[in-house]
């Protein structure tokens, strides 16, 4: 508690300094390899999802072999932690701090460390800059992957999750929003978006996120089906997490997946739930199984699976014709 208070207090210039400054306090052998770039075996890897997905539980499930060193949203904790207000995910045009952003993503994708301590998940792993491993990055901006896929060689996991469900996660943790949209979206995107639903902002928070979503599916869609990229849903890795995990680590080209499956049967197997909005990277299987079959009785889930399907359905057509 003490540690968020100083860090709260601290001023947003000095911010991310203290935060990695806490990472070096806490691992001091990492100053000898501060701002170095280590060595990347294969293609950097990419798990992108929007938030409240699933990519924490599934970027440390990943993370569990010893020759992978493991990122955890080096470049949206940077850029938040250097912002004082706005969304986490966005076009790139609309960044608000373009250099911050772009300096993030260079390092991020070419193995430099230099970030803060939320970031690096397995310290012992950067003790030898010659040592190859794969370099596995788990982000929240999925209206990034365009650009990403065009400015480096990457392996991408882009995991999706029920709308509803999402939703409901940014309900619990009070993210919520009479416009989801202006901040994220450039004047072009905006204009498309309002034509499909002129009242968009008048729609209740349930709407918005589902249409928000449809947008961001259909923004994707054409780059989903790049033979670097893996489409993988959240609801099918609690299913058949086996059978998933095993589709994906052949993905990922993982010689050894032994320890990922055991931590992914392990991290299914709490006894307690998992609560919504929970930042708990534990969970419940057979519960998380029946919770999915509940929320499609919920009053809000035709609502926001309705908006959903608007949204990608009309604006992927629309998107089609302009081409």
């Amino acid at each position: 508690m003490l540690k968020k208070i100083i860090i709260s207090v601290t001023p947003r210039v000095f911010r991310l300094y203290v935060l990695k400054l806490k990472l070096l306090l806490s691992n001091p052998y990492l100053w000898r390899y501060w701002n170095c770039t280590f060595a990347i075996e294969d293609k950097p890897i990419l798990l992108l999802s929007m938030p409240r997905s699933g990519s924490s539980w599934l970027g440390e499930v990943l993370a569990q072999q010893d020759d992978v060193r493991y990122l955890r949203e080096p470049i949206t904790s940077e850029y938040m932690a250097s912002l004082k207000s706005g969304p986490s995910f966005f076009m790139p045009s609309c960044c608000k701090k373009n250099q911050t952003y772009q300096g993030s993503i260079e390092k991020a994708f070419t193995g430099i460390l230099n970030f803060p301590n939320s970031v690096i998940q397995n310290p012992s792993r950067w003790c030898s800059v010659r040592d190859k491993k794969k370099l596995l990055i788990k982000e929240v901006n999925p209206l990034f992957l365009d650009f990403l896929l065009t400015k480096f060689d990457l392996k991408i996991i882009y995991l999706e999750r029920c709308a509803y469900a999402t939703a409901k996660s940014f309900h619990a943790l009070g993210w919520e929003s009479k416009d989801f949209f202006s901040d994220r979206f450039d004047k072009a995107t905006l204009q498309q978006i309002f034509s499909i639903k002129p009242d968009l902002l008048q729609q209740d928070f349930y709407f918005q996120m589902g249409f928000l979503q449809g947008i961001v599916l259909a923004i994707n869609k054409p780059h989903i089906n790049d033979d670097n990229v893996l489409r993988v849903k959240y609801e099918s890795v609690i299913a058949s997490p086996l059978q998933e995990i095993i589709k994906i680590t052949n993905f990922l080209n993982y010689q050894h997946s032994e320890k990922v499956c055991e931590y992914l049967l392990d991290s299914l197997s709490c006894e307690t739930s998992h609560k919504i909005g929970s930042f708990s990277t534990q969970r419940n299987s057979n519960f998380l199984l029946e919770k999915q079959l509940q929320e499609q009785l919920e009053p809000n889930y035709s609502r926001t699976m309705a908006a959903f399907n608007l949204a990608y359905e009309q604006f992927k057509s629309g998107s089609k014709q302009k081409h």
